[in-house]
């Protein structure tokens, strides 16, 4: 029934739905686990890669979310087993089979990247073998998956390959539509997540990002975030600071836990292969590589606060410190953490004061927020 109707009793089927073999639409928990109890745990390809799954990898133009794909998909293919430093998917048999769809550039533009690269798995293989399980595009391919032919062309090519991971480049070339518009969007995510279906495979789309500015990477980073991260298994974000400092960040995972304190420093060498430069706090690259960023600031934020027996608010803070150039956002919140941490300063709502130990305010009160501040 379509809508609402009366149900005809003359006509109804009063047999038990178990025993019309209908089945059932829910279960006690008990018998739930029971029936999945041979279910096997999920794996992941690397980091929250869920082998099968579907999501992105994010980042501003010239940060290197192509090569960071490159360099995964050959490590991959070649049957490594980690990559910067994190764990791959243990390889029960033969390597994955890669394809890479690219359709930012012809491969006349990446030929030679790749064979800097190939190069450089060939030793860590032992052989150039592992390069058949690499898969490119060709100049037949189109560079814009606009139209419902361009489309079969890509499900045609993903079933004859069959390949255990696809990367695309990227996300903007899917479509002819606002990424930004929700209906447009939604209707990309419905076919991508299909496509990762129909060719049972895990499919890890590159999306371009505006240009960070010194800001964390959050879901917010994403264009048209609310969609595609709601139909997304994993995020990755790769960001590039304004000294050129690199490093990729867990942004959000369905099936794993994401490292919040963490982000993975790299290099892109000579052969334009990814290296691992160890991990820091985001903040503290951010703040590194703010050029106003200087450690005498950290005293002169100390000193201000101090002048106002009551207190200065964050805005007031911002407007004297980062609205002037002096030092920047990302710097301004680390300052405000490590002064209230070495309890030189205490919040109290959204003022920060002077912390007087001989005074009235001789304790940081439980529940006294260390996390960075927010503009009144």
């Amino acid at each position: 029934m379509l809508e609402h109707e009366e149900p005809d009793e003359r006509n109804q089927d009063n047999t038990p739905k178990e025993s019309r073999g209908d089945p059932p639409l829910a279960l006690p928990l008990d018998e739930m686990l029971e029936s999945y109890k041979d279910l096997e745990d999920i794996l992941f390809e690397w980091s929250g890669i869920n082998k099968g799954g579907y999501g992105y990898v994010i980042g501003s133009s010239k940060s290197g979310k192509t090569i960071f794909c490159e360099c995964l998909g050959m490590a991959i293919a070649s049957g490594q087993t980690q990559f910067l430093k994190k764990p791959l998917a243990k390889k029960e048999e033969s390597p994955e089979k890669v394809l890479f769809v690219s359709c930012e550039e012809f491969p006349s533009a990446r030929i030679k990247r790749n064979e800097k690269q190939a190069a450089y798995f060939d030793k860590l293989a032992g052989s150039a073998e592992w390069r058949k399980n690499y898969h490119v595009v060709t100049e037949a391919f189109p560079r814009f998956i606009h139209s419902s032919a361009n489309w079969k062309t890509l499900v045609k090519l993903l079933l004859e390959q069959k390949p255990d991971i696809v990367f695309i480049d990227s996300l903007t070339r899917l479509t002819n539509g606002q990424i930004e518009d929700s209906k447009t969007a939604n209707a990309l995510m419905m076919k991508l997540r299909e496509l990762s279906y129909l060719a049972k495979c895990t499919l890890v789309v590159i999306h371009h990002t505006p240009k960070q500015m010194g800001k964390p990477l959050t879901i917010d980073s994403v264009a048209g975030s609310r969609v595609l991260i709601q139909e997304a298994d994993f995020c990755l974000g790769i960001n590039r600071t304004s000294s050129g400092t690199r490093y990729v960040k867990e942004i959000v995972f369905r099936y794993k836990q994401e490292e919040v304190d963490k982000v993975t420093l790299f290099a892109i060498n000579d052969t334009l292969i990814i290296e691992a430069q160890g991990e820091k706090a985001e903040w503290e690259v951010l703040g590194e590589n703010d050029g106003r960023s200087d450690p005498s600031n950290l005293m002169a934020v100390y000193k201000s606060i101090c002048e106002k027996p009551e207190g200065k608010t964050t805005k007031e803070l911002m407007d004297e410190f980062v609205k002037t150039g002096i030092i920047g956002r990302s710097t301004l919140y680390p300052y405000l953490k490590q002064l209230t941490e070495e309890m030189k300063i205490i919040k109290e709502d959204k003022t920060y004061k002077k912390l007087d130990l001989f005074g009235d305010q001789n304790n940081v009160e439980e529940g006294d927020s260390l996390d960075e501040p927010t503009e009144e």
